[in-house]
């Protein structure tokens, strides 16, 4: 699988504390050490047909027609990274394969 674009956020980060965030290569998130939960932000389907190996998908509710660009509210974001099974030293990898970030 092809990633342009990889994301990194501290899960303390998105809930508030801090707001880190950096680009990253595939080659980083292969070869860290670092405790990494991997969030696949593309559609279903191409979650379905290939995705880094334990990545969960980034589930996005329906777009909305009235919003033109698709972002999702910070209550939604906040709800669904509270329910991920990580802690304050998981470090969160957000990627696609399809410019979606």
């Amino acid at each position: 699988m092809h990633l342009r674009r990889v994301v990194t956020l501290s899960r303390s980060s998105i809930l508030g504390r801090r707001w880190n965030h950096s680009l990253v290569s595939p080659e980083w998130v292969v070869d860290t050490t670092t405790k990494l939960s991997v969030l696949d932000c593309g559609s279903l389907d191409g979650y379905h047909r290939g995705h880094v190996p334990n990545a969960l998908h980034f589930g996005l509710p329906s777009k909305d027609p009235k919003d033109p660009f698709h972002i999702i509210s910070e209550n939604y974001y906040r709800s669904y990274l509270e329910k991920l099974p990580v802690d304050e030293d998981t470090t969160l990898v957000f990627y696609d394969d399809s410019n979606h970030l």
